[in-house]
This record gives structure tokens, sequence and C-alpha cells, in this order.
């Protein structure tokens, strides 16, 4: 068999032999062509997916840019909006900080020291008032010159020194109302108490502990409509006051009697009582009782 096998294949043409290759050839270059297409279809498709992602990319990196200028300009907006706010805020505590000294400066002129002295002419206590009338009509507390025994000198701010009359006392509320001759006196006008706010900005102005007169001191209606009982320090005596104002501005011994000011200048209230031992308690009666009892008086 081997033997017929060689034998006819040792009989096959030369030129069958050679077309038999060129066809083995070429079946193996359109074998290396399809893998090689092969290979540049994959690589075309690489590329197509890369370029996709680089467009992704670019299309992400715009968006970030845009959310990059648009948080840049809600940072310069915000930094403005700022900005302007500290200026306004600064120009506003400026602006209160120029009310409060032009009501100080109107005010202090009217505010007058009281000062109580015995039968033998020594000096037994010291209060506040303030010209309510320019003929010479003093505001005061009740219990700074409740005392008939005493006698009682007025010392303006400009230093000047009067004898004062009691015109009237008040039966049920710490007001009083004294006199001293003469015409043309400073005056506080009354303001309206009901309109206060808590937080509203005020100064009391005193005689502090009998000592400093027109001293100021500056703070806030801290409350309205307070019932507290008051003891006077030199009688013992209490009384119970209502319906009275509560503030934060020094309200030392010496300052009763003396106005509760507003930044328009006008007295809201006159210092009463303040709270011993306690930080920025203190309490003044509201000028509207003021206005009545002047009313009544015919003043």
């Amino acid at each position: 068999m081997i033997d017929r096998f060689f034998a006819l294949a040792t009989r096959v043409p030369l030129r069958t032999a050679a077309t038999i290759a060129l066809v083995f050839a070429l079946a193996t270059l359109t074998a290396a062509s399809y893998a090689e297409g092969r290979r540049i279809r994959a690589l075309d498709t690489s590329v197509a997916n890369l370029e996709g992602s680089l467009a992704a990319l670019e299309a992400e990196l715009g968006a970030l840019s845009q959310k990059a200028d648009t948080a840049a300009s809600s940072t310069a907006s915000l930094s403005a909006d700022l900005a302007a706010s500290s200026r306004a805020q600064t120009a506003a505590l400026k602006s209160q900080g120029d009310a409060l000294q032009r009501a100080v400066a109107a005010t202090t002129p009217a505010v007058v020291s009281i000062v109580a002295y015995d039968a033998g002419g020594n000096q037994v206590a010291a209060g506040t008032g303030f010209f309510a009338r320019s003929t010479g009509y003093i505001v005061t507390n009740r219990h700074v010159v409740e005392d008939a025994t005493l006698s009682y000198q007025v010392i303006t701010a400009t230093g000047a020194s009067k004898p004062a009359a009691v015109v009237w006392l008040s039966p049920s509320e710490d007001l009083a109302v004294i006199k001293v001759a003469g015409a043309g006196y400073p005056t506080i006008a009354l303001g309206g108490s009901s309109a206060l706010a808590l937080g509203e900005q005020v100064f009391a102005v005193g005689n502090a502990l009998g000592r400093f007169s027109n001293s100021v001191s500056v703070g806030v209606v801290s409350g309205l409509d307070r019932s507290i009982t008051a003891i006077d320090q030199t009688t013992g005596r209490s009384e119970d006051l209502s319906n009275i104002i509560q503030t934060d501005a020094a309200i030392n011994p010496g300052n009763s009697g003396g106005p509760l000011v507003d930044l328009a200048g006008e007295a809201v209230g006159i210092d009463v009582a303040t709270v011993r031992g306690s930080q920025s308690i203190g309490f003044a009666i509201p000028a509207s009782e003021v206005k009545a009892a002047l009313a009544g008086l015919h003043i």
C-alpha cells in the first residue's frame, strides 16, 4: 500500500505541486490578513472607546470648570455681601454711638443733685432729680425729699446751689415734685414709656453715691411691667412698686430720682431702685406716671 501511494505521489506533475503550494501560501496569507483585519478592527474599537472616554472626561471637566466659576462667583458675591453688611453694621453702630452722645449732651444740663441737710447744717442724704419745666419744677423720688425735718438744696449742672421747696409727694408712688426759684432752666422732655421695647438702648444720669454728679451709665431695657418690693436703706421702710421698667444701666445709690433716657433724649422713666448684690439690675418708674402727675397738678 505504501509503495503504491508513493508511486502515485511521484507521478504528480510539478505544475500541480506548485499550484498546491501557491494555494497553501494564499490561504496562509488570507488567514494572516483576516487576523490582521480583526486586530485593526479591535484597535479601531479601542480607539473609538478611548475617544468616547476622552469626550466624556472633557465634558466632566467642562462641568467642573463651570461649577468652579459658579462657586467663585458665589464666593465673590458672598464676600461683597459680607463686606457691605460689615460696613452697614459699622455705620449703624457709629450712628447709634453718635445718637447716644447727642442725647447725653442734650439731657445732662437738666439733671440736678438734691442734697438733704439736718437742722445743724449737716448733709445727711443725697439724690437726683431733673427739670421737667423751665420754670423750676423738678421731678424726683418721694423718698429723696419726704422728710419734713430736713431742708433740701438743689445743685444744678452749672454748679449753682439753690434752696428747694417740696411741692408734691405722691401718696401712692415713689414720686415727688420740688421747685426752685427762677426760670429758663434746661428741661428733659417726658417720653412715651408705653412704646418701649426689650433691648432698646437707654441711659441713666444721676448723682452716683451722692458724690459724682451727672454720672452716665448705659444699658438696655431688660424688662417691662415688673413688680418689686423696694426697701429704703435709710429708714428701713418697704414699698411695693408695680408696672416698672427693668434696666441693666447701672443705678447706684444717689441716682434715685434721676432720669432714664432713650436715644431720642426723652425721659422714659424715673430711676427708683436697684437690687443690692446683683449685677446690673435696676428699676425705673414709667414716665407716663410723671406726665399724669404733672397734668393733675396743672404744672
